[in-house]
């Protein structure tokens, strides 16, 4: 079976068009020329986003940027920000 797509993580805190980013990834990423590439953004987290003045978003975010799909995630609003994420931990 052969490759046809290729997928690169972005990591926290650096987005595909931040420009603290290494080039050397975007360039890695754009190199496969006979892949589909996605690029998956790192989330943002409600904190990051209110100081930084984000907008709100419930669903997937997609655009392409030079032969790049580059996805952000939604919002991690109520488990980042509530503490909801350890109410598993409690047997609840």
């Amino acid at each position: 079976m052969a490759i046809k797509n290729i997928i690169v993580l972005g990591m926290y805190p650096y987005p595909w068009h931040s420009q603290q980013i290494s080039d050397t990834m975007r360039s890695m990423t754009k190199a496969f020329q006979e892949y589909k590439k996605l690029f998956l953004n790192p989330s943002v987290g409600f904190r990051r986003a209110f100081q930084e003045g984000y907008g709100f978003r419930s669903d997937w975010e997609c655009k392409e940027d030079q032969g790049v799909l580059v996805c952000t995630p939604p919002l991690e609003v109520i488990p980042s920000s509530f503490g909801l994420g350890n109410i598993n931990k409690a047997g609840l």
